[in-house]
């Protein structure tokens, strides 16, 4: 809105500046004989024409604009009660997230490990198989050895960061998907990696790992030791800059009427002084 009231004042300055440059010619301040000279007032009121062009097409562009905005103001409010609620909802699914982790139970031999006991056990197990080989072929059998307890894990969590990548803009969203960072053990961040490489996750969740850096805390030891320096993007571990989110239509109008005013402005002050 602040922007919307600038260019208003910048074009009101334009009209009232070339308003006071023909009074002052046609008064003769500007003519050595000090008479009105309608020769000069006939050569600027024809070149006022399009000025007036000009002052009526911006004019229609600030109506159109000062409209938009209400309406941007409003998808805005909109948009707020909207992410409200959202930022409860993720707080609750984090939460049934840990909730998940605790259920998990596998039998190693005669031991029954839950919770990240057995999250760190099954990271141990196909982190040591994926290093020595580095195919889906040592990843799979694993896997499916502990396939309910992994799937129900990498499904839930794969929801949890899509609903917080998806409800939020940029980079608000990238915010939100650290809370769940935060909670990710190591353990789990090797498992999440490696079914991004290897398992079904290689389709959409890389995608989302590497945009949110969800691998950001792996050591760089086992980064290198599971080839993910390699197989994943810089971002994956924070390592990249984000991109900067693309210009709204605004500012792209803004920023083409601030040059159309420059070039006017530039262009009236050589008619005054007689150079063109």
């Amino acid at each position: 809105m602040k922007r919307i009231w600038v260019i208003a004042a910048a074009l009101i300055l334009i009209f009232c500046l070339w308003a006071g440059l023909i009074l002052l010619v046609a008064s003769g301040h500007w003519n050595p004989p000090g008479t009105w000279n309608f020769n000069e007032t006939g050569t600027l009121g024809d070149s006022f024409g399009i000025v007036s062009a000009m002052m009526a097409t911006a004019a229609a562009v600030f109506t159109f604009t000062t409209m938009e905005n209400e309406r941007s103001e409003s998808r805005k409010r909109e948009r707020a009660e909207q992410e409200r609620d959202a930022q409860a909802t993720l707080v609750q699914l984090l939460t049934l997230r840990n909730e998940l982790i605790a259920g998990i139970e596998i039998s190693v031999g005669k031991k029954l490990l839950s919770g990240h006991q057995a999250i760190e056990h099954m990271a141990s197990s196909i982190a040591d198989a994926v290093a020595k080989r580095s195919e889906e072929q040592s990843y799979t059998p694993i896997y499916n050895r502990w396939r309910n307890a992994l799937g129900h894990y990498f499904r839930f969590t794969y929801h949890v960061v899509v609903f917080a990548d998806g409800n939020f803009d940029y980079p608000k969203n990238y915010t939100n998907v650290r809370w769940l960072r935060s909670q990710l053990t190591n353990a789990e961040q090797t498992l999440i990696g490696v079914n991004c490489l290897y398992g079904e996750g290689r389709d959409q969740f890389k995608k989302l790992v590497e945009f949110h850096a969800l691998l950001h805390n792996i050591h760089p030891e086992e980064r290198k030791r599971l080839s993910f320096d390699v197989l994943f993007e810089p971002t994956a571990f924070d390592l990249a800059p984000r991109p900067s989110p693309p210009k709204s239509w605004q500012e792209l109008l803004f920023e083409r009427l601030k040059d159309t005013l420059r070039d006017e402005l530039a262009s009236l002050k050589k008619r005054a002084e007689g150079k063109v």
